[in-house]
């Protein structure tokens, strides 16, 4: 009863309510999960416009899409107010189908769908009065489930205001394993009630999902070496652990000749792993990579990504992560919501605007570029920009 209290509290704070707020963060937990700018939610609608089709019983239910653009640097204030809006803006519309909206957008064949995970809020109680005896409404079937269904049940009434929320999750067993939507459910139940603590000036990106035991196992149980100690491999206790350039550089030096990276045919060997790291992080040095900077990395899996990626970490920056196969849109909100210092890449991208490049070759090698003195490779520790 508590959570909902101060979720609707925070609500009217940003001068909306509580089934908006549930919006927003259903929006918010799916575009932080998939690293989508937008999440295009849908939403179904009781569809009883006018008195007469209010008491008629029949059933009239719509769903109806809800594209809600996420900028993790947004206000949760503003983005909630702003959801407010579009969904005043869609009620006018919901009497268009949705299975005729598709049919006039030709998303025919299969995986072609209208909207992604749904969001159905029920504001209304699902308790029951009869006399003095109380009941409660339970679905025995959702239906057909083609990504992720939430329901979000509230309960109270006119006089008592929200006491409490029902949540329940269903996923499509072709896409989700059996434990996957208790998961999603319960990450969403985080961040909802994370959002209810929140102010509204805070920026959206600033909400996690992860409770405390998800959190703590990937930092702990990810990160753990694969040879089931208890710390980082070489950490002795009381004495830190070599970070990522430092062990690195420590092997090279250790077994110059042994293979460090195996592509296709390819051996490269320790010794010739650092040469071309100490090449490319100077170039990155030489543009003004260093401490607090952000490099942007957008390479195939090859060699010259994971040159890339030690060189940057040794040039003492942190290293953003591209994937040149993700849409150009969201690889064009990663770069301005990063803003790294540049882009190193194999070839120039639509998406990557006037950020200046930083060209290498397949094997990592800049055209060039000279080597710096041995053992310079552990010079810095900043790694992933996440």
């Amino acid at each position: 009863a508590e959570d909902a209290e101060r979720l609707a509290a925070f609500a009217q704070r940003s001068r909306a309510t509580w089934p908006e707020a549930v919006t927003a963060a259903w929006a918010l937990y799916l575009t932080r999960l998939t690293g989508a700018p937008e999440a295009v939610i849908g939403m179904p609608v009781s569809n009883r416009t006018g008195s007469v089709l209010a008491r008629t019983p029949v059933t009239a239910v719509n769903v109806v899409p809800l594209r809600v653009a996420v900028d993790e640097r947004e206000p949760v204030g503003d983005l909630l107010r702003r959801i407010t809006r579009t969904l005043r803006r869609q009620r006018r519309h919901q009497r268009y189908r949705g299975e005729q909206l598709r049919r006039d957008l030709q998303l025919f064949g299969h995986g072609r769908r209208l909207v992604g995970p749904q969001l159905n809020i029920k504001p209304f109680t699902t308790e029951l009065a009869f006399g003095d005896c109380r009941g409660a409404v339970h679905s025995l079937a959702a239906g057909a489930v083609e990504d992720l269904n939430v329901t979000v049940s509230g309960r109270g009434g006119p006089d008592t205001g929200l006491t409490g929320l029902d949540l329940v999750l269903d996923g499509n067993p072709d896409l989700y394993g059996a434990e996957e939507p208790a998961a999603h459910l319960r990450r969403f139940a985080t961040l909802l009630d994370r959002l209810s603590r929140a102010e509204p000036d805070l920026p959206a990106g600033r909400i996690g999902y992860l409770d405390e035991a998800e959190h703590r196992r990937v930092l702990e149980e990810f990160n753990a070496p694969a040879d089931g100690t208890a710390g980082p491999v070489g950490a002795a206790e009381g004495v830190p652990a070599p970070g990522l350039t430092e062990g690195f550089a420590a092997q090279a030096r250790r077994t110059p000749q042994a293979p460090a990276l195996r592509y296709g045919d390819a051996v490269v060997t320790y010794a010739e792993l650092a040469d071309r790291v100490d090449r490319l992080a100077a170039v990155l040095r030489a543009r003004g990579a260093g401490r607090g900077s952000l490099i942007a990395v957008a390479l195939p899996r090859c060699e010259a990504l994971l040159v890339a990626l030690l060189a940057v970490a040794s040039a003492g920056a942190a290293y953003v992560p591209l994937d040149p196969r993700y849409p150009a849109d969201r690889l064009r909100h990663m770069l301005e919501d990063s803003r790294p210092l540049l882009l190193v890449t194999d070839r120039a991208h639509p998406w990557g605007g006037n950020l200046p490049l930083l060209t290498v070759a397949p094997d990592g090698t800049v055209p060039g570029s000279e080597p710096e003195a041995p053992g310079r490779a552990g010079g810095g520790e900043h790694k992933a920009a996440g």
